[in-house]
């Protein structure tokens, strides 16, 4: 069985941290005779030199340097399939099929910050977490008092980063145009059903606020979590005890999320957040309605949930939605929302 070389990710690791981009390549598939195996890899720094591994001769080499610059340029990872039976890479044919996976690595994003005063530390280690890099603050001490100021000033420069507008996706997508609810500044009740990593790094933002959370799954997860429930799977839906005016995210990407959904909604929740791309969030929508759910009570439901900043990774998504609590926090208050516009 081959296995991958740990010395190809300790080099890797090491021009992550110097900033450098790189490639690394992997063969996925081979049909006929090839020197390489399935499971081969490559590392390939931003000028496609191959910088430690294998992934055949040099035939093969040459033509997966050329298409990793590629992806490099393009910032996107690629399949590509390398025919050594073709005469183009050699004066005869080098032998079967192969197809290498290459997948672009970057340095991390950098944002501009103001100064935050103590909270600097704080701002950049979480940025970290996220995949950024944080410059170093300057300016007058903007003060902030709370994890929640900071978290909503964090996501404004995410969503300011790439241009996004920073309002919920919903606005555009899923369920539709409906405003956010406003909510109360402390839950008084948390609700988050889901297997996933998501629901983990979302339950491990809560303690940040002092909020306390009912976490449904059918395992338990490696933190202090109280209030965690492990439930067997398919849930009993209606016996669910969902207090009226509870804040639920589901997380699940399961068959039961409509169910779930329905039954909050029914009982009075206040936001309902559901973590699923545009297209299963139009169609639970439409499942909602066929369960003959009044349509007033769908102004509660944010799907896709989260706010409109960068998502890639569990604790992002997570974090969008957490800052989607917040602003909607914000329209329940006296005093605007506390965001940088940098």
């Amino acid at each position: 069985m081959l296995t991958s070389p740990p010395e190809l990710f300790r080099r890797a690791q090491a021009l992550k941290d110097s900033g450098a981009s790189f490639v690394i390549a992997t063969v996925i598939r081979v049909r006929g005779s090839a020197s390489a195996k399935t499971g081969s890899k490559a590392l390939f720094d931003a000028q496609g030199t191959n910088l430690y591994g294998y992934i055949g001769g040099g035939c093969a080499e040459s033509h997966v340097s050329q298409e990793a610059c590629e992806a490099l340029q393009e910032k996107r990872p690629r399949i590509v399939e390398i025919d050594l039976d073709d005469e183009v890479f050699g004066l005869m044919p080098c032998g079967g099929v192969m197809d290498v996976y290459l997948e672009p690595h970057f340095s991390s994003p950098v944002l501009s910050l103001p100064n935050f005063g103590s909270w600097n530390q704080a701002a950049a280690q979480f940025l970290k977490e996220l995949g950024f890099q944080s410059e170093s603050a300057v300016g007058p001490v903007q003060p902030l008092q709370s994890w929640r100021e900071l978290f909503l000033q964090l996501a404004a420069a995410l969503a300011t980063w790439k241009g996004y507008p920073l309002e919920p996706l919903r606005n555009t997508k899923g369920s539709g145009p409906a405003p956010l609810p406003a909510l109360p500044s402390r839950p008084s009740s948390l609700c988050v059903f889901g297997q996933t990593r998501i629901t983990e790094e979302f339950s491990r933002l809560l303690p940040f606020l002092d909020w306390r959370a009912q976490v449904f799954r059918n395992s338990p997860l490696d933190m202090d979590l109280p209030h965690l429930q492990v439930c067997e799977l398919p849930l009993d839906v209606e016996a669910l005890a969902i207090p009226r005016g509870a804040w639920v995210v589901i997380a699940s990407h399961h068959k039961q999320d409509a169910a779930i959904a329905e039954h909050a909604l029914r009982a009075g929740a206040s936001y309902v957040a559901l973590v699923a791309s545009e297209k299963r969030s139009r169609l639970i929508v439409e499942d909602l309605l066929e369960r003959q759910l009044p349509p007033d009570l769908l102004h509660c439901f944010c799907a896709p949930a989260g706010l409109n900043m960068p998502t890639d990774t569990p604790l992002q998504i997570a974090f969008s939605i957490l800052c989607e609590i917040l602003w909607a926090q914000n329209l329940a208050s006296d005093s605007p929302a506390m965001l940088y516009e940098g």
